[in-house]
């Protein structure tokens, strides 16, 4: 799989951005995609599905494209690996 051969050798920022009811790419996808590179963001937008012209979807676009263009990162932004396994526990 390609995507656990990438694992932590990629080094770019990687925002993740992925609908809830997508029944193209199951949302599944997008957690074994997020785990596997190191320092990804992931953001579930509800009730969105596949379609980046879904409204929520392209909301969220615009938003992380702005996020990015104002601190040239995503530290901040959606979920780190290390933090739904924080929030998990507690």
């Amino acid at each position: 799989m390609i995507i656990a051969s990438i694992g932590n050798s990629v080094e770019i920022p990687l925002a993740i951005l992925h609908g809830r009811m997508d029944l193209v790419c199951p949302p599944e996808n997008a957690w074994i995609l997020h785990r596997s590179i190191f320092g990804s963001r992931l953001k579930w937008v509800d009730g969105a599905g596949h379609s980046p012209i879904d409204e929520r979807l392209a909301r969220e676009l615009v938003a992380v494209t702005g996020h990015f263009a104002n601190h040239g990162n995503f530290a901040a932004w959606g979920e780190s690996v290390h933090e739904h396994f924080s929030r998990s526990a507690a």
